[in-house]
């Protein structure tokens, strides 16, 4: 869904522009962050570099440094050529189907998606948001854990080229002796809130009425 932007894309650069959104509309800090998939990389420097702003995190299946060591990131730049061309020719429309998306989705908000994917899909803000994730991790690697109360929601890694205990062993891994709480569902990760979201809802809302 990533616009185009000008300027550097860096996780750094992106945190730092939520922050300024955030202070635009009148959102004060601090705040709960619920990072999906790689905006954990976001909530992870987040929280590294403004720690007094970061009340809690919720994660909804989110990635973390480790999971990226299992993925090739080098074909990124290549890939997405190609898919520019196939975006400026308007073929990219064939590989969108109505099937991709939610059966009780409404129209309008499919036709809405459907049209956003078309014009954006791995676009030149995307492939450099992502080929900056290696630096995002060694920032993250090199810094220190997140010291907040944790929530984590966890798919069985579907959908993410990794199977469930190496999915799920990396997120257990890095949240180590932090203050965590666990909840495992079997569900592929892009479908996780789609088809969990009443449990999720649920949780979170105990999970807030602790906080201070």
């Amino acid at each position: 869904m990533s616009d185009r932007v000008d300027g550097a894309r860096d996780y750094k650069t992106m945190v730092d522009e939520c922050r300024q959104a955030l202070d635009k509309v009148g959102v004060e800090a601090p705040y709960i962050l619920c990072p999906f998939s790689k905006s954990g990389i976001d909530a992870l420097i987040w929280s590294q570099s403004y720690p007094d702003e970061v009340e809690a995190i919720v994660s909804l299946d989110m990635a973390f440094p480790e999971h990226y060591d299992q993925l090739d990131l080098s074909n990124i730049k290549d890939q997405s050529g190609l898919i520019g061309i196939l975006r400026a020719s308007g073929i990219i429309r064939l590989f969108v189907p109505d099937s991709l998306f939610p059966e009780d989705m409404p129209a309008e908000r499919r036709s809405m998606e459907k049209a956003m994917i078309i014009r954006n899909y791995s676009n030149k803000v995307l492939t450099e948001e992502v080929m900056a994730i290696p630096a995002a991790c060694d920032m993250i690697n090199s810094g220190s854990k997140p010291s907040c109360p944790m929530l984590i929601f966890m798919s069985d890694g579907r959908g993410t080229d990794m199977d469930t205990d190496t999915w799920r062993g990396i997120t257990y891994s890095y949240t180590d002796g932090l203050d965590a709480s666990y909840t495992e569902f079997d569900c592929e990760h892009n479908k996780l809130v789609e088809k969990c979201s009443a449990k999720i809802a649920d949780e979170i809302r105990e999970f807030t009425d602790t906080l201070d």
